[in-house]
């Protein structure tokens, strides 16, 4: 089995990576407008892709602050914000404020990645693991998880393998720890003939 396993305590210090289907607007409705304060540029615009497809006209007062928190808040857990504070000012009909208290990262206590089956020998899957750029210590950010899962997924039919599944995937978040677990197994059942009998190609002149 090829794997890395790692596990440390934190003592001081959700799930999968979703966008939200971006709506066309209809001709004339009034498309919100954000100015954002408080957050990394790669976080504002991430921001601004949940919100861009308000429609402002749709919603009462306090239903488009609620809508805008909402949105603002899932848009920022895919780097690891969980408990942000969302202040929100309506300048005009269709533009608000924000200024965002962003508040502690969440960051990865446990980071455990194994690949089981003959897979834990095929290089490509061990080179995926090596190349993984999250570590215990660092800031959750879903996006590389979500990419792994797609990786062993398309090496496992590129490859040949046919009875691949994932027997553990989980990432548990603990915002009030500030804490996060991310368990990933994979088993790739058999190398079919085709991979195992793979080599370089010779041509001799």
């Amino acid at each position: 089995m090829y794997g890395k396993t790692t596990e440390m305590d934190i003592r001081n210090r959700r799930h999968a990576f979703v966008m939200l289907p971006l709506l066309c607007v209809a001709p004339g409705a009034w498309a919100l407008e954000a100015s954002i304060t408080g957050v990394p540029d790669e976080v504002e615009g991430n921001i601004q892709d949940y919100l861009q497809n308000i429609d402002a006209e749709q919603y009462t007062k306090v239903r488009l602050e609620g809508e805008i928190r909402s949105r603002t808040q899932e848009a920022m857990r895919v780097y690891g914000y969980y408990e942000p504070e969302v202040s929100i000012e309506r300048v005009t009909d269709e533009r608000v404020r924000l200024d965002i208290e962003p508040g502690p990262q969440v960051e990865i206590e446990i980071l455990s990645i194994n690949v089981d089956g003959d897979a834990s020998n095929d290089p490509p899957f061990q080179q995926a693991i090596e190349n993984f750029p999250l570590e215990e210590g660092d800031a959750l950010r879903h996006a590389p998880w979500e990419q792994l899962r797609g990786q062993f997924s398309g090496l496992a039919i590129e490859r040949g393998y046919f009875d691949w599944g994932f027997t553990d995937r989980r990432m548990e978040v603990r915002p009030y720890l500030q804490s996060a677990r991310l368990y990933m197994d994979f088993d790739s059942g058999p190398a079919t003939n085709l991979v195992k009998h793979s080599s370089p190609v010779v041509i001799l002149n």
